[in-house]
């Protein structure tokens, strides 16, 4: 997780001074590291020592060590083309406008999401799945809804892949073992109380496999798994029209992740497709033909 995302938890966090402070930073994102401590007090109406509690929360001395890291990750986040992945358009933006500026969130998404791919860590997790008697992953909506399409595919090469309910993900992780493995999904990789993190435990003390899929940065989830791959993580947690960017990134990686497998037994994989398509789809096309 970014340091504009930890900022975001900060403001969902406190009803204090702080939530006033990281929403004006937020709103701010290009500014902000030109006002000084004083003006950041005076536009907050907090105070210099309620600017200092915000910087310590977020494990920093001061303001200015804080700034200096806003600003460095601004720079290195900025797209060469000016494209913001929260707000890719606007309000009055016609049809065309607003079509373009998806097709780029999307592409740009995908290529984020490749050149951060680490090849010798894409083996290690195809060989996780490979090799686990039993694969159930761990996440939330709107991510589970992307899930569903690699179970498909998954299932479509006779490997069986669960899907943790939200309300018994405790039950799952404490039921499975170090043959098995769980996929954790999640987009921050933070709240170590919430699901799906608050499975980690559980899973650590079965010896269970986590191979994760998150943001870049630092984050609990990272720190408990040597398996993870990285979204694109130019997006915002919260601030933000929708999850264009990452839900484009979640479905390249496991795209990515079920062809690495289908590759392994390249011959097996196929021949088994074939068949089970010869074999299902005279019966839906069966049923279809009855029904018209």
């Amino acid at each position: 997780m970014f340091l504009i995302q930890k900022v975001e938890e900060v403001v969902v966090s406190y009803d204090d001074g702080r939530k006033t402070i990281g929403e004006f930073i937020l709103s701010h994102p290009d500014t902000i590291h030109t006002y000084s401590i004083d003006e950041i007090a005076r536009q907050t109406h907090t105070s210099k020592a309620s600017i200092v509690r915000f910087a310590k929360t977020l494990g920093y001395e001061g303001w200015k060590d804080l700034k200096k890291d806003l600003l460095r990750e601004k720079a290195h986040a900025q797209n060469a083309d000016g494209l913001d992945f929260n707000y890719p358009f606007h309000k009055g933006d016609d049809e065309a406008t607003i079509a373009q500026q998806i097709a780029r969130v999307q592409q740009e998404s995908i290529r984020d999401t490749m050149e951060h791919l680490d090849q010798p860590m894409l083996a290690q997790c195809t060989d996780l799945i490979l090799h686990a008697g039993k694969i159930v992953v761990f996440g939330i909506q709107p991510n589970t809804s992307v899930v569903q399409l690699f179970q498909r595919k998954m299932l479509s090469i006779g490997k069986s892949v669960e899907i943790s309910d939200f309300r018994e993900m405790g039950m799952s992780a404490k039921a499975m073992n170090s043959k098995d493995l769980a996929m954790i999904i999640s987009y921050s990789g933070n709240n170590y109380s919430s699901e799906p993190m608050n499975t980690i435990p559980y899973l650590k003390e079965n010896k269970v496999p986590i191979l994760a899929i998150t943001s870049g940065g630092d984050n609990y989830l990272r720190m408990h798994t040597p398996y993870v791959l990285t979204l694109c993580s130019q997006e915002r947690l919260y601030t933000k029209i929708a999850n264009f960017s990452t839900e484009e990134s979640l479905i390249y990686l496991l795209n990515v992740l079920f062809a690495c497998v289908f590759a392994r037994n390249y011959d097996q994989n196929n021949d088994y497709k074939q068949r089970s398509a010869r074999q299902i789809e005279p019966g839906r096309l069966k049923n279809i033909h009855i029904k018209e």
